[in-house]
């Protein structure tokens, strides 16, 4: 049952337990429980029918003046008999649609978040100290905030009649925004802070409870404003690229990179008179520095230039961007060896070590994307060639 597998798992991964950090018992421990509570999802999904109320067709959020013979708006199972607006139509739709998918999300964040503020409560019930400061409360009680939160959302997301309540933008969209805030804060108290229990001062894993189910309570909550966000008529006719979001994902993981080199350069001494084992380790946190400053730098550039929409041909563009993904390919590929190598910074597992192999595999990603549009643009212009030598030769036999 749920109790008794989140009992197992308390006297598992509590701070004086035997998995309190990453390894075969931890994992072992965290996916049973997750599987468990998957199943108790399904079926609570089975009670309430969330699956027959989530049939929302693909066309009805494509036609905004779809009405019936009798002039009444109908969307999917809505059962709306009054006309609504364009606008009420498509937020309507949409919000059905997401249904399953947000109480499915906001389930497994109160379930994060309850796992963080009880991990928070444990260490700080453990350690020397009983003196907590302000950090190390919010810690505690803003994960616990964020948890019941996301439990009255899931509770209102079960029930039909309730969720066209939570489904609206003023409430729901509040609450997201809240949410995500509320996490965000909590990350980076989490992962940047001197008296933070998630890390130590290298940035390696001190309670992998803390340091995993903080990134994934973020993470959620993020992909539940997306949804808000994407409810809004705003962004309805906004067509999604692939190179977009896979270079804003180099920024924010860059981005990541620097602020955890940052962190370990801020709490180690790096003076004239040390061992040149430091000396070594000092410079490897200044190159995973530069490299993060250096993703950034292009990732922004690349974005900035798309969205203001520098006055160059699509084809020189494509190329300036697989040039570049060559060359983050090659400094994220030398930094993988001098920070996540043995005397690095990354060596052990930590932000620095997750950033620096997720920032190589996106510019991999970078670079195929880029590759397969210069393909499709080779391919476009060669069968316009081909129609307009055709075309000609039609006219001259005519």
């Amino acid at each position: 049952s749920p109790e008794n597998c989140s009992h197992h798992i308390y006297i598992l991964n509590y701070d004086q337990g035997p998995a309190p950090e990453v390894g075969n018992l931890y994992y072992a421990s965290f996916i049973s429980f997750f599987f468990v509570l998957r199943i108790c999802l399904g079926c609570l999904e089975e009670m309430n029918s969330i699956e027959m109320h989530s049939n929302v067709s693909d066309d009805s959020l494509g036609h905004d003046d779809a009405r019936d013979s009798h002039g009444s708006t109908s969307v999917g199972n809505l059962g709306s008999s009054q006309a609504s607006s364009p606008s009420t139509l498509f937020c309507d739709a949409f919000a059905m649609k997401e249904r399953r998918s947000r109480v499915r999300k906001f389930f497994f964040l109160s379930i994060l978040s309850a796992i963080c503020s009880a991990s928070a409560w444990d260490a700080a019930a453990n350690q020397e100290s009983q003196q907590l400061s302000w950090r190390q409360k919010y810690l505690v009680f803003a994960p616990a905030t964020a948890s019941f939160l996301s439990s009255i959302f899931f509770l209102m997301s079960l029930n039909y009649s309730t969720y066209s309540i939570a489904s609206k933008l003023w409430c729901g969209g509040i609450a997201s925004l809240l949410l995500f805030l509320i996490w965000l804060v909590d990350l980076l108290l989490s992962m940047h802070s001197d008296d933070s229990w998630a890390i130590n001062e290298k940035g390696e894993i001190r309670m992998a409870n803390l340091y995993y189910f903080s990134w994934g309570a973020i993470v959620m909550s993020a992909t539940i404003l997306l949804s808000y966000a994407q409810q809004s008529p705003m962004l309805r006719h906004e067509k999604k690229s692939s190179v977009v979001v896979i270079w804003g994902a180099n920024v924010k993981v860059c981005m990541v990179i620097l602020g955890s080199s940052l962190h370990v350069w801020h709490n180690i001494d790096c003076s004239a008179d040390e061992e040149e084992g430091q000396a070594s380790f000092c410079n490897r946190t200044k190159c995973a520095i530069g490299i993060g400053a250096t993703g950034i730098i292009c990732g922004w550039t690349v974005l900035i230039s798309r969205i203001i929409g520098c006055p160059i041909t699509t084809k020189v563009r494509s190329y300036a961007e697989t040039y570049i993904s060559v060359f983050l390919i090659i400094i994220f590929g030398v930094g993988i060896a001098l920070i996540t190598g043995i005397g690095g910074p990354g060596q052990s597992v930590g932000d620095l070590f997750y950033s620096s192999w997720l920032s190589f595999a996106i510019s991999l990603g970078i670079f195929v994307t880029c590759v397969d549009v210069l393909q499709q643009q080779e391919m476009e212009q060669t069968d316009a060639g081909y129609v307009t030598f055709h075309d000609n030769n039609v006219r001259e036999l005519t």
